[in-house]
């Protein structure tokens, strides 16, 4: 086995039936070198929109339409992470929008968060996306996907997993980009809507094959409403009988004259 005095020691782990000899100084390289081999584990991100170091304008979230930054508590920012944009998961941490009264608005206040659920290894690509729901409607990511109350998502966007040595914004979202939400109208604005809705169907008059008919009200006043009777549509009457005291069964209607009778009435039992 030879001499093994002095600056050598022995590995007892064989290699290929053989034991392997070296100094105290190779062994200690070779273990510092080990400790620093990259593991896979959970991996984080600097969840924040606000200070990216991006070269492709602002990264604000704005309202479509008045392209206003979105500003409220009530708006909720999620992230979605994982390997295949079709199954991403939603991390349970939510990231409401600053309040109206702090500047700047279309931020949320974000913060690190662990992709849990991955093992993403150093320099492994992770899939993102950012999504935003209305709390004052929903109370979790899920519950607004079911109610179809998501309001906006960004466009999924990749996150390279740091590597060290790290630098300040080595866990930062660079890849995001801004996008807009549409969100949910308001009771003033449904009340408007309607209210318009039914002054137009009031004072229209025939369009499409629909008639409007008018009756005139005793006090003088024109009381309106709409019947819609779309063309080619088959309407179905109903036979009604009645005995009549007339063996003849005239039914004596003033927009039903019935010749010859006109001054005639008949009794219903």
């Amino acid at each position: 086995m030879g001499d093994v005095r002095g600056p050598f020691i022995i590995v007892i782990t064989q290699v290929k039936g053989r034991y392997i000899c070296m100094t105290r100084k190779v062994a200690a390289l070779l273990l510092a070198l080990a400790s620093n081999v990259a593991v896979a584990q959970p991996a984080t991100v600097n969840f924040s929109n606000r200070n990216l170091n991006t070269n492709a304008g602002d990264t604000l979230v704005r309202f479509a339409g008045s392209l206003a930054p979105v500003s409220g508590t009530n708006y909720i920012a999620v992230l979605l992470y994982g390997r295949e944009d079709n199954s991403l998961v939603a991390h349970p941490t939510f990231a409401p929008f600053r309040s109206p009264a702090f500047a700047p608005p279309g931020f949320w206040n974000g913060g690190v968060r662990t992709l849990n659920g991955f093992d993403f290894a150093p320099a492994e690509i992770a899939r993102l996306q950012v999504a935003v729901f209305d709390a004052k409607h929903f109370g979790s990511y899920d519950a607004a996907v079911a109610g179809q109350g998501i309001l906006g998502r960004s466009a999924v966007f990749d996150y390279i997993i740091p590597v060290p040595p790290y630098s300040p914004v080595s866990f930062d979202i660079v890849n995001f980009r801004r996008f807009t939400i549409v969100p949910e109208p308001s009771a003033i604005g449904l009340g408007v809507i309607v209210a318009f809705t039914a002054r137009f169907v009031t004072r229209g008059r025939r369009k499409m094959g629909g008639w409007l008919l008018a009756l005139e009200a005793v006090h003088g006043g024109a009381l309106e409403f709409a019947v819609g009777v779309a063309l080619f549509d088959v309407l179905a009457f109903v036979e009604l009988d009645f005995a009549f005291a007339d063996r003849e069964g005239h039914f004596h209607f003033a927009v039903f004259p019935v010749e010859g009778e006109g001054e005639e009435r008949v009794a219903l039992d």
